[in-house]
């Protein structure tokens, strides 16, 4: 009986459920329009006022809007207010999010919800730091709409003033986007009659400075912009272009695209025979120095170019071989000093350059690892760090790589391959010209072919040059060597059965393990087989106290800067965001 007063009870609950989400579907609204006006102030600040049409039809509570803001940028003096409705307001700043409820009410005492009308919202704020003061140029970047809301929108119309009097350069982006658009004096208009919730429309327009009086509300940058905003949009509407171009492809081009680099292959890439019975090494196969085995037997890039990995293993030979020195050696503590060579001419001009790499970082004698990062303060010494580094990286390959390539790697099919890519580009631009002269009526069979050509070209374009190339018998013979000896020091059960009977022999392994990008596998090793007679030797403090790993996070501070900080990419402007009902 119970049972069944339950499954009553259930049923019931159930029904009462699914008849209310029925009714809930009941409910529904538009927005109807939108209207944006943002005032470009002579001080940097954008004075902006919204206003929302929403026609709601059911009971709602109210509205939302939401605002990205990026680092720096505030949202100051906000207010909110309604036609046909009292609004109560709440808003919240969640990780560089403004988020804005406004609650919607029939009656002055906020008791009950609208319900089957029309409401338009006013949202009045000004926005601190999205205008942008370079050294030759200031630049406004803005969404007047972004591209998260919960339904279309009807009737778009947006105007911006600036300061000056003048017409400006200007761009609407994106390219695809439709929309009309005017200037009168100093207000660009711009107007749709419908536009898609996943769409945005951003403003980019290049001010001079004579327009700014005291642009204290914007966002300064020690570098000029003009250019630099240029090149972006030019770079932008040539990939727009680009992509509007490889629509219109033909089909042979595809079956050429899949056949070449089948016969490149063929013809340049297949290795040579050689017997190969090596599964593992115990022992290095040479001498080579680790920045050679990095750059030309790792498989972290292309056969002959350097990484990371190579100068980190080069700093650590050159600590083993007693090059650079070590003091402050404080497991406890994690402090870790250097002391560099005085006499850098008995170097070679690698370690000659990664000497000079460390040598700005220099305080009373010793370089701290640990604070590297830390003293890469402005984005120009980030930068030139990164740039010397890569430098050491080009220089080793001219010097020490390119003399003897050949006689290890032959690289004629990789640089056909990557030929062949861009003259599939450059056909494809022929016959669309082609194709829109001759009037033709284009099946969306090439559309689909097209995607498939271009998606293909970069692929070929990006892949290894060990794809297209090929070893010579000497090259193939040592990176097989050389891979068989990596093989043996990521194989733990392998050193546990033949571990090196020296401390020189671990550091050998430590070097070339770092130049495989592996170090920590033989670490491991050495860890579970209890080596303790590392006690004064200064390749293990180095490792023990994380010198690697300060030098890495030093790289990637320093690359990291190398994406700008000024003028933004298509699409990257303040503002936008969305919103809608709830």
């Amino acid at each position: 009986m119970n049972n069944k007063i339950l499954s009553i009870f259930l049923i019931f609950i159930f029904l009462l459920s699914t008849i209310s989400a029925a009714f809930a579907d009941d409910k529904s609204y538009d927005i109807s329009s939108a209207d944006i006006f943002v005032d470009v102030k002579d001080n940097g600040l954008l004075v902006v006022n919204e206003s929302y049409v929403y026609d709601f039809t059911g009971q709602f509570n109210g509205v939302y809007r939401e605002i990205p803001l990026k680092d720096g940028e505030s949202i100051e003096n906000l207010s909110v207010h309604a036609d046909g409705a009292y609004t109560k307001l709440e808003q919240t700043n969640e990780d560089g999010l403004l988020k804005i409820k406004v609650y919607l009410y029939t009656d002055e005492g906020l008791s009950e919800p609208i319900s089957d009308k029309s409401v338009k919202i006013y949202y009045n704020y000004d926005f601190v730091n999205v205008t942008k003061v370079y050294n030759d140029v200031g630049e406004l970047q803005f969404k007047v709409l972004g591209d998260d809301w919960d339904q279309d929108i009807h009737n778009f119309n947006a105007k911006i003033q600036f300061p000056g009097d003048g017409k400006l350069e200007y761009w609407i982006n994106p390219a695809s986007i439709s929309v009309n658009q005017s200037w009168d004096k100093n207000v660009l208009s711009i107007s749709t009659d419908s536009i898609s919730s996943d769409e945005y429309i951003e403003v980019r327009a290049i001010i001079p400075l004579a327009d700014f009086s005291n642009p204290i509300y914007a966002r300064h940058i020690n570098e000029n912009g003009y250019d630099k905003i240029l090149e972006i949009q030019e770079n932008y509407q040539n990939e727009v272009n680009f992509e509007n171009t490889v629509d219109f492809v033909v089909p042979i081009l595809l079956i050429l695209t899949l056949i070449y680099p089948v016969a490149v292959y063929m013809k340049y890439g297949r290795e040579p025979k050689v017997k190969n019975d090596l599964e593992y090494m115990h022992e290095p196969p040479s001498e080579e120095n680790p920045v050679f085995v990095d750059a030309m037997f790792s498989t972290k890039s292309d056969v002959g170019k350097s990484t990371n990995n190579g100068i980190q293993a080069a700093i650590m030979q050159m600590i083993d071989d007693g090059q650079i020195k070590l003091v402050d050696k404080n497991v406890e503590k994690k402090t870790l000093k250097l002391i560099l060579p005085t006499n850098i001419q008995a170097l070679n001009h690698y370690e000659r350059d990664i000497v000079n790499l460390l040598k700005p970082f220099e305080e009373d004698g010793v370089v701290d690892l640990k604070n590297i990062d830390n003293m890469l303060g402005t984005s120009f010494e980030k930068k030139e760090f990164s740039r010397k580094k890569e430098q050491i990286k080009k220089d080793y390959y001219k010097e020490d790589i390119e003399p003897i390539f050949e006689n290890y790697f032959i690289d004629k099919g990789s640089m056909r391959l990557k030929f062949y890519s861009i003259f599939l580009i450059i056909a494809s631009v022929f016959y669309l010209s082609y194709l829109l002269l001759s009037n033709l009526n284009i099946n969306i069979i090439y559309y689909i072919i097209s995607v498939m050509l271009i998606i293909i070209s970069v692929v070929i374009f990006m892949l290894p040059n060990r794809i297209g190339g090929r070893w010579t018998e000497k090259g193939i013979e040592e990176f097989n060597e050389w891979k068989a000896f990596e093989r043996f020091l990521n194989d733990f059960s392998l050193i546990k059965e033949h571990p090196p009977e020296s401390i020189a022999i671990w550091n050998k392994y430590l070097v070339y393990a770092t130049a495989f990008g592996n170090a920590d596998a033989v670490k491991e090793a050495m860890g579970m087989l209890n080596v303790t007679d590392f006690d004064e030797d200064e390749l293990y403090y180095y490792l023990a106290l994380e010198g690697p790993i300060f030098m890495n996070n030093a790289f990637n501070v320093a690359d990291a800067s190398n994406e700008s900080s000024g003028a933004g990419s298509v699409g990257g402007g303040s503002g936008g965001g969305g919103g809608g009902a709830f």
